[in-house]
């Protein structure tokens, strides 16, 4: 069916469009209402290299749909790779090491006390939060920690290495998640209306076959 091929066919001129649109804002963090129509050129293109003698209200809705999707799609798939980038950045890189293993265990010792409410004296400025090398922590804490990572058998030690590098990983691609979702939805203003409205109109108007010059008339 001519229709279906159509639309197929506009589903992967979307996607090439979603794409450059993720790389534009990646790469160079911004966004212009002209996406909006190289967005739609790459749906329409598509939808009448498979349908090329197919024009109908119903192709030019979707093909608007496809458009839409495509936009946000883009917007969002850029949003998330710089949310990745920040994150890496600021995340641990490579192997976790033996020493954030006892950092963490440090931190969940110092939670175990809070929890039981044993008193600690922590440096000054310092805090379970803020703790991040053994001069931040209570000599105590410290100490216990040095005692349990001791006592721990290399097996013991890999799955706690396992464990935290699985958190990083989660940590990693939901703060990324929430990134671009943050991006997208504060992103509608003025700009973003007219941006989606050029780009309906541009992917609805060549299909639709609902706005045809009128002939003109001899004398």
């Amino acid at each position: 069916m001519a229709l279906m091929r159509g639309l197929l066919y506009s589903v992967v001129g979307g996607a090439i469009g979603a794409c450059v649109w993720a790389a534009i804002i990646y790469l160079f963090s911004f966004q212009v209402v002209i996406a909006s129509i190289f967005i739609s050129v790459f749906v329409v293109i598509g939808f009448l290299k498979g349908a090329p003698d197919h024009r109908s209200a119903l192709a030019g809705f979707a093909v608007s749909l496809i458009a839409l999707v495509a936009l946000v799609a883009g917007r969002y798939t850029g949003g998330y790779l710089k949310g990745l980038d920040h994150v890496v950045q600021i995340m641990p890189n490579g192997p976790v090491t033996d020493e954030e293993l006892q950092l963490q265990l440090a931190i969940q010792i110092a939670d175990e006390y809070a929890q039981a409410g044993m008193p600690v004296e922590w440096p000054a400025g310092e805090s379970v939060e803020s703790a991040d090398s053994e001069a931040d922590f209570p000599p105590a804490i410290w100490a216990d920690m040095n005692a349990r990572w001791r006592s721990l058998t290399p097996n013991e030690i890999e799955l706690r290495r396992a464990s935290l590098t699985q958190d990083i990983q989660a940590a990693t691609q939901t703060i990324s998640h929430q990134i671009a979702l943050d991006t997208l939805a504060g992103n509608f203003n003025d700009k973003n209306v007219i941006m989606i409205l050029v780009l309906l109109i541009t992917a609805y108007v060549p299909v639709s076959g609902q706005f045809k010059p009128k002939p003109i008339e001899s004398p």
